[in-house]
Parts: structure tokens; sequence; C-alpha cells
């Protein structure tokens, strides 16, 4: 469940916010990189990101699974579980072409800072602090390089 919402904080420029908007990982030459959302949740979290699943959200989609998802304060414990603070959205999919799709749509929602990873899209709403994306983007980076 997606707890109590942040104020606003000021809207990042243009610039800015189109050079963080995307993170494509890509995928090894022994093949492609597989989640389910708890281990996505869990190898992202390994590597600093601070995400806590929430609840599955319905979709109309059999093709895919979408779960709330926020951004944790750095050093909370129980980074899955409890209130957060950047909310969002993880979809996943069956593969990474269909991720890739998904990032594209997501990608045209002006208010939505959108990532990919294999087979799963993260969106957040714009409203998150710069210095709560920047720990979640040095996470995901990490998870494309292991």
């Amino acid at each position: 469940m997606i707890g109590p919402r942040m104020p606003p904080s000021p809207r990042l420029p243009p610039l800015v916010a189109a050079s963080i908007a995307t993170v494509v990982l890509t995928a090894s030459a022994c093949g492609e990189t597989t989640f389910d959302a708890p281990g996505f949740i869990e190898e992202a979290n390994s590597n600093g990101a601070e995400l806590r699943l929430g609840d599955e959200l319905l979709v109309t989609a059999e093709d895919r699974e979408v779960f709330a998802v926020e951004l944790a304060e750095p050093g909370e414990p129980g980074a899955e579980e409890g209130d957060g603070h950047g909310g969002g959205s993880l979809t996943v999919t069956a593969d990474a072409d269909a991720a890739l799709a998904e990032l594209e749509r997501c990608e045209g929602a002006v208010s939505l800072l959108c990532y990919r990873a294999a087979n799963v899209v993260i969106a957040f709403e714009d409203v998150i602090p710069p210095e709560e994306l920047e720990r979640f983007e040095a996470a995901i980076t990490k998870l494309g390089e292991g």
C-alpha cells in the first residue's frame, strides 16, 4: 500500500528530467535475465535501491503484473515492507521485448520517470527528490553491470 504522499518538490528542468528519465539495461551475451516482482526488488535492493514492493494492482492486460512500489528512506529497515516516500509502479512483463513496449508507453506520460531492467519497467511520479532518484539510478546501473 502506498503511504502518505510527500508534498510536491520543485519540478526538474526539462533537460535534466530528460537525461535521467530513461535507464535501459542491456542483456548479457549469455541471455536475457528475467525477474518476478520480489526477485527484482531483492536484486535491486542488494545494489542499494531501497525499494518497497506494495500490493499487486488490478490490470486489464493478462500479459503483465503491476505492483505498487516505493522508494524507502535511506537506512530504513525492512525496505520491502511498510511506508515509503516516492510512489510508483513496477510492471513485470513476459520478456524484454514486452518491457521495451511498456517503457515506450510509459515515456509518453509527461509526468512519469520511467526505467527498464530486463522484463521489468518501473515508473515513478516526477515529484521524487533528486537525491532519492540518484540512489535508485545508481543501484539500477549496478544491477546492469552485474
